[in-house]
């Protein structure tokens, strides 16, 4: 019988699993599977929020390369809702006629305070440009058209399956945004590991050496 508890991680592998097993069949649990997996999913982000403002707090001893530039997550904490996975896309998007009739969220509602959060693009400088020369003159094209010239994104990789993972991101996302000419993509992989009883030694020349051989820019256990 087993008598050790679960870590966060552990529950999200076995009800992913699961989910994945009901899909499969088409069971109608697949959907409160689902649910579970994504509670699980905003523990585990809640959880690497609290370690991150701890680290964030500690000196680093770094072994190996070092570099000065820190880990995004410890100079910029996300906004809760973010960190806790409970935020949607479309609060993000701003309602036209929403701001016309003067409702919704005051960082849309309020001018200075949309523009004290929001940063000006060159897309969006000409997008704003456009639309005042539009009202006030009847000038300018009347559609708008913005092109993104911006991409970051995240996503938090199972090290079992890292390899497919990875492989499956070159393909579906890499790959695409490099075939724009003068695209310029940046992929750069962050590990982070926690050995609560120490990492033995030969764990540690083993990473440590292939790490220097695979060009790591940083790299480094703590104590």
């Amino acid at each position: 019988m087993h008598e050790r508890s679960f870590s966060t991680d552990d529950a999200y592998r076995a009800i992913d699993s699961t989910h994945r097993l009901l899909t499969a069949v088409s069971a109608f649990e697949a959907a409160e599977a689902e649910e579970m997996k994504m509670e699980r999913l905003r523990r585990r982000l809640k959880e690497q929020a609290r370690h991150v403002r701890r680290r964030g707090a500690k000196t680093a001893l770094r072994m190996g390369i070092t570099s000065s530039v820190p880990a995004w997550r410890i100079v910029v904490v996300p906004h809760p809702d973010v960190a806790s996975g409970g935020y949607k896309q479309t609060d993000f998007a701003a309602g036209f006629w929403q701001v016309y009739r003067n409702e919704g969220s005051p960082e849309y509602r309020d001018p200075a305070e949309f523009f004290h959060r929001t940063y000006l693009t060159e897309s969006l400088r000409a997008m704003l440009v456009g639309a005042v020369t539009r009202l006030t003159s009847g000038r300018g094209d009347p559609v708008i058209q913005l092109q993104p010239k911006r991409l970051h994104g995240s996503v938090s990789i199972d090290p079992v399956r890292a390899g497919k993972v990875v492989g499956q991101i070159t393909e579906e996302v890499v790959v695409h945004l490099t075939s724009p000419a003068g695209c310029r993509v940046e992929v750069t992989l962050e590990i982070e590991a926690e050995i609560p009883d120490g990492a033995p030694k030969h764990v540690v020349r083993t990473v440590t050496e292939n790490a220097r051989t695979l060009d790591f820019r940083s790299q480094g256990f703590e104590e």
